[in-house]
């Protein structure tokens, strides 16, 4: 089962073990991160395989407190990595 499947789940996709309100949330919380990294990148302040390699490093960080969380953050990074 793919990540992204799995946490964000489709519309209406009554198996997601996430709420409407709680995808929404990591949806617009990644979008947020899509945004930054566009920016910093615009700006030549961060490369986007960097950002998207020290994310994923951070995820698995996070996940030896809170596996969900890290998780998520583990989806957006390889999202992050297909940015040119």
């Amino acid at each position: 089962m793919d990540r992204v499947d799995r946490f964000g789940g489709c519309e209406g996709d009554d198996q997601s073990p996430l709420s409407e309100g709680e995808r929404a949330l990591m949806g617009a919380q990644g979008k947020v991160l899509m945004m930054l990294l566009t920016v910093l990148k615009g700006r030549n302040l961060v490369d986007a395989a960097e950002f998207a390699r020290l994310l994923g490093i951070f995820s698995v960080v996070v996940a030896e407190d809170d596996k969900l969380q890290g998780d998520i953050l583990a989806v957006w990074a390889g999202m992050m990595r297909e940015i040119p």
